[in-house]
């Protein structure tokens, strides 16, 4: 009896260490695939970071361009409407 008990423990105790092999390796996995998730999610993170930058560098310039642009169309009408008005001033000055 104590033979067979003893056999029993022992198939026990075979399959424990067989278990627990087991679990330290999956919690290796568990490990590395933590690791590799956090690289993932570091590597996204710059990656956005560094189009948003781009973005709002481009929102800036776009805007000063367009700063720019409305400037240079009110001089250029302002100048074309003032030419007309002296045209139209010498034309009926003319005309007198």
């Amino acid at each position: 009896m104590v033979k067979e008990r003893t056999r029993e423990l022992n198939a026990v105790n075979t399959q424990l260490e067989e278990t627990k092999e087991e679990v330290v390796m999956q919690n290796e996995e568990l490990r590395q695939h933590r690791n590799d998730l956090e690289n993932l999610v570091y590597e996204r993170t710059h990656k956005l970071q560094l189009a948003l930058q781009k973005a709002e560098e481009a929102d800036r310039l776009k805007s000063s361009f367009l700063a720019n642009m409305s400037h240079e169309i009110r001089d250029s009408h302002e100048c074309y409407r003032r030419f007309c008005i002296g045209c139209w001033k010498v034309k009926t000055w003319t005309r007198k």
